[in-house]
């Protein structure tokens, strides 16, 4: 039976690798065999995302720690040792800034062939890091979360033929994070039926493809289209995102996402295309040993609609480990979206709000500091963090159908398939802290509470106003927010759910901490991915998945339209979605 064996490394300097790239030739190296038997190791040496090692040193060691053989990798990171004796050995590879990986207990006999394949961690990885991040990646929505990197964790003993009719025995082990030579595969079919989401309503039908290559690159594609959208002729929305992933210098990687969004449903002020939008996020990390992490990047967008606006927005961050279980992390950032390379993890984005003023496409921009505290307690985290941030235009959520005359006054994009609308808010300046306490009750279960204080918009107590006239009466509040959520997994029935309140005074418009609650709405939300098994009837991979935004639907604030009908501006306006996935 084979086993993984996780290590307590050493770094193992620099000169020791230089040594050995100068002492013995790549890929197969020397050994000290006076027997003439003929058994091999031979395997790859990989980093923790999959990226090959160059010039990673492998020793085969015997159990009283002599040195039997030595190998250097190549530029695809393999390695191959020849004419060991037969009998057990250890297996080990090491590298400058990284852990050494190892397979010990290693049994071989006259004529075998063993592949081994290595991978490294570095000296700082991120389960060394604590969980102090503003959501977890599937605690809410069909995101894809870019797991193929670890999906294999487990030995696999494969036969091959030495080519003399005989058949060897070949054993395949990894010291950690296990990747298959072969390029894996993942992918999702969606059909979601939403009722009232902004761009979004209607039924959708999605395709995600995520692909790991044998060099450790990651790829994914995720097309997204609506169905039609009776009585309303209009033609079918389509948002596709196409994503890279590939190992960096400094024991980093880097990650990219390009997104297009065609909205021909989306009116606004002179528009009568839609709207379209392209973006490119991109981010890369750097770790420098187990103390500091990087993460910096940028997203560029432009939108068109009636006009085009572009914007280049930059982000941030760096997390120093100062002790044990302490992490110490400064942000800035310019957009909700994007704040750590971690942000990448949810491919699918919300439609940006663009809407024409005075002459000009105007869209979301502000700026976002940052500076934070965390620390971990056996299962227990907290956080404590001050911000502040300058924001120049915020989205505000509407509910209504708005009238042609409404519209041409600016100010507002309108979907009249879902009869919602966005707006976006003048300058105000936010500052305030916030304390974050999260408790694993069970090894798949957590519970979390937050509480933040800062700025939020409210708008005047006046029901008869217009659109307009609710947009210009807005002014910042300072005042707080709760949360409380519960996330996790049911492991007797698969059920992955998050359910969570988070509370803010009713009249507010936008979120207290708006860049920190990015992608996380007020008041009782509920997510759930459920799998459908009906007896073994379905093949394995089939979920039922619901996700609902403000349930109970709070915080409406009531206004006019022009034509008398009552319309409703809501920091999260009541969302039902709920459909079918299929993983295969």
């Amino acid at each position: 039976m084979l086993r993984l064996v996780r290590t307590r490394g050493f770094v193992v300097p620099l000169a020791a690798v230089l040594f050995g790239l100068a002492a013995v030739s790549p890929v197969t190296g020397q050994t000290w065999n006076r027997a003439g038997t003929s058994a091999s190791v031979s395997g790859w040496v990989r980093d923790a995302t999959g990226v090959p090692q160059i010039g990673a040193l492998v020793q085969v060691l015997a159990p009283n720690a002599r040195l039997v053989g030595t190998a250097v990798t190549d530029m695809k990171g393999r390695y191959r040792l020849v004419n060991l004796p037969a009998g057990s050995y250890l297996v080990r590879a090491t590298q400058a800034l990284y852990l050494p990986a190892q397979r010990d207990n290693l049994k071989l006999v006259s004529g075998s062939r063993a592949v081994v394949d290595l991978t490294l961690a570095t000296l700082f990885t991120p389960s060394q890091w604590l969980p102090a991040q503003r959501r977890e990646p599937e605690e809410s929505g069909d995101d894809w979360m870019w797991t193929l990197r670890s999906s294999a964790s487990r030995p696999i003993l494969r036969w091959v033929d030495d080519g003399t009719g005989a058949v060897s025995s070949v054993e395949y082990s990894s010291s950690a994070t296990e990747l298959s030579h072969k390029t894996m595969s993942e992918n999702r079919l969606a059909l979601i039926s939403d009722d009232s989401g902004f761009a979004h309503g209607g039924v959708h039908q999605s395709l995600t493809m995520e692909r790991v290559h044998p060099d450790g690159v990651g790829s994914i594609l995720r097309a997204d289209l609506s169905g039609a959208r009776t009585p309303y002729p209009v033609a079918p929305s389509a948002d596709v995102v196409v994503g890279f992933e590939r190992g960096t210098v400094w024991s980093g990687y880097q990650r990219t996402l390009l997104t297009y969004h065609l909205h021909p449903e989306l009116v606004g002020r002179g528009s009568s295309n839609g709207m379209q939008a392209a973006t490119i996020r991109s981010a890369q990390r750097v770790e420098l040993g187990d103390t500091v992490m990087i993460d910096a990047g940028s997203m560029l967008r432009e939108v068109n609609m009636a006009g085009n606006a572009v914007s280049m927005l930059p982000f941030v961050r760096v997390s120093v480990k100062p002790a044990e279980h302490v992490i110490l992390t400064y942000g800035y950032a310019t957009s909700g979206e994007l704040q750590s390379l971690d942000d990448l993890d949810r491919v699918e984005v919300e439609m940006p709000v663009a809407v024409a003023m005075n002459g000009h496409l105007r869209t979301q921009r502000g700026e976002h500091q940052t500076l934070g505290l965390s620390g971990r307690a056996g299962r227990s985290v907290m956080e404590i963090a001050i911000y502040r941030d300058k924001i120049d235009a915020a989205p505000i959520a509407g509910t209504g159908v708005l009238t042609s005359t409404e519209i041409a006054a600016g100010g507002v994009v309108a979907d009249p398939t879902t009869q919602s609308f966005r707006a976006l808010s003048g300058e105000y300046e936010s500052s305030g802290y916030r304390v974050l306490l999260k408790e694993e009750l069970t090894k798949a279960i957590s519970l979390t509470g937050q509480y933040e204080t800062g700025s939020a918009l409210i708008a005047d107590g006046s029901t008869d106003a217009s659109v307009q006239g609710v947009l210009g009466s807005l002014r910042a509040m300072k005042t707080y927010a709760a949360t409380v959520s519960l996330n996790g997994r049911l492991l007797r029935t698969g059920t992955r759910f998050r359910a969570a309140y988070r509370w803010q005074p009713e009249s507010t418009l936008t979120a207290v901490d708006a860049y920190h609650s990015y992608g996380d709405a007020a008041y009782f939300g509920l997510h759930l991915r459920q799998p459908l098994h009906i007896n073994g009837m379905l093949p394995h991979g089939f979920e039922a998945v619901v996700d609902v935004t403000n349930l109970l639907a709070q915080g409406y604030r009531p206004f006019v339209s022009s034509d008398g009908r009552t319309l409703y501006f809501a920091q999260a306006p009541k969302v039902l979605q709920a459909g079918l996935s299929f993983t295969f």
